[in-house]
């Protein structure tokens, strides 16, 4: 029996991909991730969000593409949604949005506030 070197028994375990049927490039998709890139700008882009800030964003964008979704269904006369499923998605959305709009503006007094506080410093400075 031969033995194989060490580099040859040892693999890699691979990247598991979120989605298996989701690889970006059906419209569905790429309305998502305009929806979370823009959701996002608001709060300073998608790179600077903490994990729960992102999950907010990601929820939101989510059941806005949903909504447009319903929508789309019901101006073509599609008979399987409802116009409480409608009603409901606009609700939970408008709730998502609204918190979403409470952390930008509470991130926007904080940045206020580090630029105010680093002019402060830097008279202070000037004037020593």
């Amino acid at each position: 029996m031969q033995v194989q070197p060490a580099s040859a028994q040892v693999r890699k375990p691979r990247k598991p991909k979120r989605f298996a049927a989701a690889d970006g490039r059906r419209s569905d998709a790429l309305r998502l991730r305009n929806q979370e890139i823009a959701l996002a700008e608001a709060l300073g882009g998608l790179a600077g969000l903490s994990p729960p800030e992102l999950l907010r964003v990601r929820n939101a964008a989510a059941l806005s593409v949903r909504l447009e979704q319903v929508r789309s269904a019901l101006a073509r006369g599609d008979l399987a949604v409802s116009d409480q499923d409608l009603v409901r998605l606009s609700n939970v959305l408008s709730r998502e949005l609204s918190a979403l709009d409470r952390l930008a503006a509470t991130k926007r007094k904080a940045t206020v506030a580090d630029g105010q506080q680093a002019l402060r410093d830097y008279c202070a400075e000037a004037a020593a």
